[in-house]
């Protein structure tokens, strides 16, 4: 059950790292746009709120809305084939490979943990 348990959160990590991908290098330039905006003595740009939780994550020829379930990783992608909900405009391959890579290093990460676990640290060797 372990190494299950892993993935998933593996995967689930690999998802959110691709919103962070996504998103951190428009978050910067946003930054950098307001604070040049703020040195040349102009009012920086009122943008609305875009971060890692807000807004919600949408198609970007679109804009269609990712639904919960459009959101499971690598299931999603599949179940798609690869094309969003609404307009049918391709998705990456980067994405299910961000989340495969997120759940295959955790795996790993797990087995090398219950492999190389001192004996004498784990509680069913204890007395």
């Amino acid at each position: 059950m372990f190494p299950w348990a892993a993935l998933i959160v593996g995967l689930c990590v690999g998802s959110f790292l691709n919103v962070v991908i996504h998103r951190l290098p428009k978050m910067l330039e946003r930054a950098w746009r307001a604070e040049c905006a703020e040195l040349s003595g102009q009012s920086p740009p009122q943008d609305p709120a875009y971060g890692l939780v807000t807004p919600r994550s949408a198609c970007p020829s679109c804009g269609h809305r990712i639904r919960a379930w459009e959101n499971v990783p690598i299931a999603s992608w599949l179940a798609l084939r690869g094309k969003c909900a609404s307009c049918r405009a391709p998705i990456s391959a980067r994405y299910p490979l961000v989340e495969l890579l997120g759940g295959a290093l955790a795996v790993l990460m797990a087995w090398l943990v219950r492999a190389f676990w001192p004996a004498h640290l784990d509680s069913r060797y204890s007395r």
